[in-house]
C-alpha cells in the first residue's frame, strides 16, 4: 500500500501556518471519552483512495464513530478546516460546499440548510475532534469501516490542488480562493492551460492579489516547471503569464515593488507577470504601464526569471547561466552580479564552477532609495552557509555589505 503523499496538496512554503486551535472550556463528559477512548487510539488506521494517511493527531475511536482533529481532517480531505474559538464552531470549507458545526449542537449547517448529526463534536486534551464520516460525507466521499484491518477506507474525487485556502481544479485550471479562509470559496476565473503534469504548488504571492503556481514534472535529470503567474482583481483574473523553467526552480520570483510619486506624494504599487522572455508592469488597477523584451535588453536568447525591478532597473536570472544579472534601463546596460559583488575565494568559487551548477548562490532582496539589496550564501565548511547581505548602489555603482560581513 502506497503512502497518502501531502504534496498532493499546494505546497504553501510562505503560508504554511499551524492553526491555532484553542478551547476555552470543554464538557468533563469528553475528558472522560479521552481517557476511555486512548486505549483504542492506537492501531487505527486511514486510507485514500487507497494510500495510508498518517494523521499527525492518532484517530480516536469513541462509542463506535472515528474522530480527527480539525487539523488533520483538512490535510485528508482537500478542505480548510477552522476551529473558531470565540463562538466554538468548526466551519469546513471547498470549493461549493461550506460547513458549519457548533460544539454541543446536533445538527450542522451544510451550504446553508441544516443537516441532522448522528455524533458531536468532542474537545479533547485541547484539541478539537470532528466526526470523520460525517465530514467525508459531506464532501460525497465513500466511507467504510474494515474491521479486520480496523481502517477507515475513503474514497473520493481527486478534483483539486489545495493550499492555504487556494484550489486550482487539476483538469480545467478553475481557480477557487476563499478569503478570510472560513468563507465559501469564490471561483476568480481560469489559469490558461491545456493540463497540468506534475506536482502542483502554490509557489508565492505578492502584495494584494498576484499569485505564483508552479507545475513540476518530468524526471530529476530533467526536471521542468511551467510557473503560472495569476494577476487578480476584485475577485477576478485580470492577467495572467506563463514561464516554463528547467532544472532548479527559483527561490523566489519577484512579483511587484513600490516607487514615490514625487507629483502626486504617494507611493504607487506595481506589479509584475513574465512569460520568461519578456516582462509586463501592470498598475494597481490591472492595466499594463509598460513590457519590456528581456531578451533584446540582454542581447541574448535566454530564459529569464524576474527577480525584482525597479522603475530604472530589472534584476533577472538567466536558465543557461544561473548567474544574478542586473538591468539598468537607464542607459541599458547590464552585468552580472557576481562580478561587481563577490571577490577572493567567493569569485574564484562562482567562476570554478565551470557551467556545472545553475546557481551562483545570490538572491536579490529588495530595493530602497536607488540601493540595491542582495544576500549571498557562503559555505561555512560545516556542511551548511552563512548568509551575507550586500548592498550596490545603482548610480554609483558602489558595493557595501553588512558591518559584521566578512568584507568589512
Amino acid at each position: 500500500m502506497s503512502e497518502f503523499k501531502r504534496s498532493k496538496r499546494i505546497a504553501v512554503a510562505a503560508l504554511a501556518a499551524a492553526l491555532a486551535m484553542p478551547v476555552l472550556a470543554w464538557e468533563a463528559r469528553d475528558a472522560n471519552a479521552a481517557t476511555a477512548a486512548s486505549s483504542e487510539a492506537t492501531g487505527i488506521r486511514i486510507t485514500m483512495n487507497g494510500s495510508l494517511f498518517q494523521p499527525e493527531t492518532p484517530a480516536l475511536a469513541i462509542n463506535g464513530t472515528i474522530y480527527l482533529p480539525v487539523r488533520d481532517t483538512g490535510e485528508l480531505l482537500d478542505t480548510v478546516v477552522d476551529w473558531h474559538g470565540s463562538v466554538k464552531l468548526v466551519s469546513m470549507t471547498y470549493p461549493k460546499l461550506t460547513v458549519r458545526l457548533a460544539l454541543g449542537s446536533d445538527e450542522a449547517i451544510v451550504n446553508g440548510k441544516p443537516r441532522k448529526l448522528t455524533t458531536p463534536l468532542r474537545s479533547i486534551d485541547g484539541r478539537i475532534y470532528v466526526p470523520m464520516r460525517f465530514f467525508s460525507e459531506a464532501m460525497d466521499a465513500d466511507v467504510s469501516w474494515q474491521p479486520a484491518e480496523r481502517t477507515v477506507a475513503i474514497k473520493k474525487k481527486d478534483e483539486y490542488a489545495i493550499g492555504g485556502g487556494t484550489w486550482i481544479n487539476r483538469e480545467t485550471g478553475q481557480l477557487y480562493i476563499s478569503r478570510p479562509s472560513n468563507q465559501a470559496p469564490v471561483e476568480y476565473g481560469r489559469l490558461e492551460t491545456t493540463g497540468f503534469k506534475g506536482e502542483l504548488a502554490l509557489y508565492g504571492y505578492g502584495h494584494d492579489g498576484l499569485y505564483l503556481f508552479a507545475d513540476t514534472y518530468g524526471e530529476p535529470k530533467e526536471r521542468k516547471h511551467d510557473v503560472y503567474g495569476v494577476f487578480i482583481l476584485n475577485k477576478k483574473i485580470v492577467a495572467q503569464r506563463k514561464a516554463t523553467y528547467s532544472g532548479r526552480l527559483e527561490e523566489r520570483f519577484g512579483t511587484s515593488y513600490q516607487y514615490l510619486d514625487e507629483n502626486a506624494k504617494k507611493w504607487v504599487q506595481v506589479y509584475l507577470l513574465s512569460d520568461g522572455r519578456k516582462v509586463a508592469f501592470f498598475s494597481a488597477d490591472g492595466i499594463v504601464i509598460r513590457e519590456h523584451d528581456l531578451t533584446a535588453l540582454t542581447g541574448k536568447e535566454d530564459n529569464y526569471a524576474v527577480l525584482g525591478a525597479g522603475e530604472d532597473f530589472i534584476v533577472v536570472r538567466p536558465e543557461s547561466t544561473g548567474y544574478v544579472t542586473l538591468i539598468n534601463l537607464k542607459d541599458r546596460a547590464t552585468a552580472e552580479m557576481y562580478d561587481k559583488l563577490l571577490k577572493d575565494a567567493d569569485l574564484e568559487r562562482v567562476l570554478g564552477q565551470g557551467g556545472t551548477i545553475s546557481r551562483d548562490d545570490i538572491q536579490f532582496i529588495g530595493e530602497d532609495r536607488g540601493t540595491l539589496y542582495f544576500g549571498y550564501r557562503r559555505p561555512n565548511g560545516k556542511g551548511g552557509y552563512d548568509f551575507v547581505r550586500l548592498s550596490y548602489v545603482l548610480a554609483a555603482g558602489l558595493v557595501n555589505v553588512e558591518p559584521n560581513g566578512p568584507y568589512g
